[in-house]
């Protein structure tokens, strides 16, 4: 690698396939449970506002474990995080404002609540792949 430069290869980006799949499946398991509650509550639109929550959370998640992946290890280290926060939250709360200020179904569904649910199951998820993505960077020297 050289000064300046950042090289990447298949292997770099193994973690963060890796953590995207793990967060779709967590983000999945909360939908299927959170579609049985709501589903049984308001029907079709509380099974399809679970999903849309898992949907919009999982693509942000993924969005922002690729920007610190990126970032990580290099002097723009800091600004990749704020980057990667800024999209993992800020996406969810533009999409249930948007939704619920157009006043559509699957808002009146409870799909702002929803997204809160999955925020903070994939925050768990995403939180840990990223200290491992950042660790992987700089090793612990003894």
């Amino acid at each position: 690698m050289t000064s300046g430069s950042v090289e990447y290869d298949r292997r770099s980006w193994r973690p963060v396939v890796a953590g995207s799949l793990l967060l779709g499946a967590v983000l999945i398991a909360v939908a299927v449970c959170a579609a049985g509650v709501r589903g049984n509550i308001v029907g079709s639109e509380g099974f399809a506002a679970c999903f849309v929550a898992a949907f919009v959370c999982w693509a942000s998640g993924t969005a922002a474990l690729a920007i610190t992946a990126l970032t990580a290890g290099t002097t723009n280290g800091l600004a990749g995080l704020l980057g990667s926060i800024f999209l993992r939250t800020g996406i969810p709360i533009a999409v249930g404002i948007l939704m619920c200020s157009a006043g559509l179904p699957l808002a009146k569904a409870g799909l702002f609540g929803l997204l809160v649910v999955h925020y903070l199951a994939g925050l768990i998820v995403e939180t840990a792949v990223s200290v491992y993505l950042i660790g992987s960077r700089f090793p612990v020297r003894e």
